[in-house]
């Protein structure tokens, strides 16, 4: 029973908050789903008097993890606002634990490929919905473009091929489809047959025009990023220079359809161009603090952030959800309180030291993924090693994007799937 509602764990964390719950809207389907799985391996351990561990291979990121939910207790300490230091340190205990459920629950190869077929299923629902809120009037009642009759034409006609899909917002959906993207890429590099290759191809394609069409700058950015790491693993990864020599024209021919279709479309092409303007007002320094543009309220959330008050606040940060609270009272423009940065994010929140921690967790976490790469023998487990590798280096681009990482469900799957990996396939594959 524990699977089944460990399957049905996954499927609630891509709908997100699309399935609420109608009397109390902050409580989602992935809730209802994941107390219910606890509940049930806590009376599994009630009755059994232990559980079946298989985590040897994962445990120092573990035990950063135990070490990571020390700090947020003690945080509370220093904490301004305690109530948000309560909600938040909630957030981070589930998403801890989820992230303990998806180690627990695959414990083999096939259980694994399970996962990554519901990931698959879902992803594509919500790639449909996102593409259909592009070419069509389309929108889930969620969508915060549900309803865009107090905007002018102009306005209306911008946001109105602005998917969110089931996100609610660009900048998380963008995020997502970044995330995915190199499963899809991968998935067409590694797949034998022509229709399957042409499937993949097509999907690439298609979650290319979705991420240009959220103006999602951040995310267009770590879309380049993440195709030009692609294609590297192309060159470096391969199974023989022909498979090279045979394929590596196909790359080239996607990469260049997706510049003739955004180069066709006044709408893609606008938004990709804001993009580099975006970049060049960023190096030029062409932005005010204290602006109310989009990149002047990232750079003085920057500036907050990595210049607070004392030392304490740099080393230790203002205490779990508190980089909130201060900001807040920094009056950024147009009432933004979420660091919208997941570094900045660790930083605010958790100080120099932890975040210092987290690099180093995650630098292992890469390592420990390309040694498992680098030994080839089975295409299954370098496919999911390389797309999570490449997914994470994604990660370092794409977390910028969102208002707040900590409660971004995909998130949370991508490590939950790099650590999946490295347990099951890290004795096998590294001497």
């Amino acid at each position: 029973m524990g699977k089944i509602f460990y399957y049905f764990l996954i499927i609630a964390t891509i709908l997100g908050y699309t399935v609420a719950m109608p009397f109390l809207p902050q409580l989602y389907l992935f809730h209802i789903i994941f107390f219910l799985l606890l509940f049930v391996i806590l009376l599994s351990f009630f009755l059994r008097g232990k559980l079946n561990l298989k985590i040897k291979n994962v445990k120092f990121y573990l035990y950063f993890f135990l070490l990571w939910f020390f700090w947020v207790l003690i945080s509370f300490s220093w904490a301004n606002d305690k109530l948000l230091a309560v909600k938040f340190a909630f957030i981070y205990f589930i998403m801890f634990l989820f992230l303990w459920f998806i180690i627990l629950y695959n414990r083999n190869k096939d259980i694994l490929k399970t996962t990554l077929k519901i990931l698959f299923f879902m992803s594509l629902i919500a790639l449909i919905v996102g593409t259909l809120e592009i070419f069509t009037d389309f929108r889930l009642p969620v969508s915060p473009y549900s309803d865009l009759s107090e905007y002018d034409i102009d306005t209306i006609q911008s946001l109105g091929a602005t998917p969110t899909s089931l996100f609610g917002n660009p900048n998380n959906y963008a995020t997502f489809l970044v995330f995915f993207l190199p499963f899809i890429l991968f998935g067409f590099q590694y797949s034998l047959r022509g229709k399957e290759k042409i499937g993949f191809f097509s999907l690439a394609i298609l979650i290319a025009v979705n991420i240009i069409m959220t103006d999602s700058k951040i995310n267009i950015l770590a879309l380049l990023f993440v195709v030009s790491i692609y294609l590297l693993f192309s060159l470096i990864i391969k199974f023989s220079l022909n498979r090279v020599i045979k394929f590596f024209p196909l790359f080239l021919i996607m990469i260049f359809m997706t510049f003739f279709i955004v180069d066709s479309n006044d709408f893609l092409k606008t938004r990709y161009e804001r993009t580099f303007h975006a970049v060049d007002a960023v190096f030029s320094g062409r932005y005010s603090f204290y602006g109310g543009d989009s990149i002047s309220i990232r750079m003085t959330i920057l500036k907050e952030i990595t210049s607070p008050p004392s030392i304490s606040n740099l080393l230790f940060g203002f205490g779990i959800g508190n980089s909130r609270d201060y900001l807040e009272r920094q009056n950024i423009p147009q009432g933004i309180v979420d660091p919208h940065n997941w570094w900045l994010e660790i930083l605010g929140d958790f100080g120099l030291i932890l975040l210092f921690g987290y690099l180093i967790f995650f630098a292992f976490l890469l390592k420990s993924l390309w040694k498992i790469i680098r030994r080839k023998e089975d295409p299954f487990i370098v496919y999911i090693s390389s797309s999570c590798f490449v997914s994470l280096l994604g990660f370092i681009i794409s977390s910028m994007g969102p208002s707040s990482i900590a409660y971004f469900f995909p998130h949370w799957i991508l490590m939950g799937l790099s650590m999946v990996a490295i347990n099951l396939f890290k004795k096998q594959y590294i001497n």
